[in-house]
Protein backbone atom coordinates (compact mmCIF):
# COMPACT_ATOMS: atom_id res chain seq x y z
CA UNK A 1 0.00 0.00 0.00
CA UNK A 2 1.51 3.29 -1.00
CA UNK A 3 0.79 6.41 1.12
CA UNK A 4 0.81 9.85 -0.77
CA UNK A 5 3.60 12.11 -0.23
CA UNK A 6 1.54 14.62 1.78
CA UNK A 7 0.23 12.65 3.98
CA UNK A 8 3.79 10.60 5.06
CA UNK A 9 5.69 13.85 5.19
CA UNK A 10 2.35 15.38 7.26
CA UNK A 11 2.32 12.31 9.30
CA UNK A 12 5.33 10.64 9.31
CA UNK A 13 3.63 7.71 11.10
CA UNK A 14 1.03 7.01 8.34
CA UNK A 15 2.82 3.78 7.10
CA UNK A 16 3.25 2.06 10.45
CA UNK A 17 -0.68 3.50 11.34
CA UNK A 18 -2.01 2.07 8.12
CA UNK A 19 0.00 -1.30 8.76
CA UNK A 20 -2.14 -1.49 12.70
CA UNK A 21 -5.37 -0.77 11.22
CA UNK A 22 -4.71 -3.60 8.58
CA UNK A 23 -3.29 -5.86 10.87
CA UNK A 24 -6.14 -5.33 13.17
CA UNK A 25 -8.64 -6.82 10.57
CA UNK A 26 -6.59 -9.67 10.08
CA UNK A 27 -5.08 -8.44 6.81
CA UNK A 28 -1.35 -8.45 6.08
CA UNK A 29 0.23 -5.03 4.28
CA UNK A 30 3.35 -3.69 3.15
CA UNK A 31 3.61 0.38 3.31
CA UNK A 32 7.37 0.67 1.12
CA UNK A 33 8.87 4.18 1.47
CA UNK A 34 8.16 6.18 -1.86
CA UNK A 35 8.49 9.63 -2.28
CA UNK A 36 6.45 12.16 -4.66
CA UNK A 37 4.53 9.42 -7.38
CA UNK A 38 5.44 13.10 -9.76
CA UNK A 39 1.66 13.65 -9.74
CA UNK A 40 2.07 16.52 -7.09
CA UNK A 41 -1.70 17.63 -7.49
CA UNK A 42 -2.22 19.33 -11.60
CA UNK A 43 1.49 19.59 -11.81
CA UNK A 44 1.92 15.91 -13.81
CA UNK A 45 -1.21 17.32 -15.64
CA UNK A 46 0.13 19.57 -17.80
CA UNK A 47 2.14 19.02 -20.74
CA UNK A 48 5.13 20.70 -20.21
CA UNK A 49 5.67 18.84 -17.11
CA UNK A 50 5.65 15.33 -18.54
CA UNK A 51 9.20 14.47 -18.68
CA UNK A 52 9.65 15.28 -15.10
CA UNK A 53 6.70 13.63 -13.81
CA UNK A 54 8.18 10.23 -15.30
CA UNK A 55 11.41 10.74 -13.93
CA UNK A 56 10.03 11.55 -10.16
CA UNK A 57 7.48 8.62 -10.82
CA UNK A 58 10.72 6.24 -11.86
CA UNK A 59 12.68 7.41 -9.26
CA UNK A 60 10.30 5.91 -6.25
CA UNK A 61 7.26 4.21 -7.81
CA UNK A 62 8.42 2.34 -10.88
CA UNK A 63 9.84 -0.49 -9.24
CA UNK A 64 7.98 -1.21 -5.50
CA UNK A 65 4.44 -0.67 -8.12
CA UNK A 66 5.90 -3.32 -11.11
CA UNK A 67 6.76 -5.66 -7.89
CA UNK A 68 3.60 -5.16 -6.20
CA UNK A 69 1.25 -7.98 -6.51
CA UNK A 70 -1.86 -6.22 -5.54
CA UNK A 71 -1.47 -2.74 -4.40
CA UNK A 72 -3.15 0.46 -3.02
CA UNK A 73 -3.11 3.87 -2.41
CA UNK A 74 -4.32 6.68 -0.08
CA UNK A 75 -3.61 9.59 -2.67
CA UNK A 76 -6.25 10.29 -5.42
CA UNK A 77 -3.07 11.72 -8.13
CA UNK A 78 -0.97 8.63 -6.90
CA UNK A 79 -3.93 6.38 -7.91
CA UNK A 80 -4.04 8.10 -11.33
CA UNK A 81 -0.27 8.45 -11.83
CA UNK A 82 -0.27 4.60 -10.66
CA UNK A 83 -2.96 3.81 -13.67
CA UNK A 84 -1.22 6.64 -15.82
CA UNK A 85 2.55 5.37 -15.98
CA UNK A 86 2.36 1.91 -13.63
CA UNK A 87 -0.26 0.21 -16.02
CA UNK A 88 -2.43 0.03 -12.90
CA UNK A 89 -5.40 0.63 -11.37
CA UNK A 90 -5.34 0.94 -7.68
CA UNK A 91 -7.51 1.20 -5.46
CA UNK A 92 -8.37 3.70 -2.17
CA UNK A 93 -7.05 0.95 0.97
CA UNK A 94 -10.80 2.01 2.28
CA UNK A 95 -12.32 -0.07 0.08
CA UNK A 96 -10.02 -3.11 1.26
CA UNK A 97 -11.38 -2.50 4.21
CA UNK A 98 -14.87 -2.44 3.27
CA UNK A 99 -14.48 -5.32 1.18
CA UNK A 100 -13.13 -6.91 4.52
CA UNK A 101 -15.60 -5.72 6.50
CA UNK A 102 -18.69 -6.42 4.02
Amino acid sequence: MFTHCTESTGAPTARRDWQEVFTALGLEIDTPATGCCGMAGMFGHKNRHQKMSQKLFDLSWAEPLARAEAAAATGFSCRCQAARLGGRALRHPLGLIADRLG
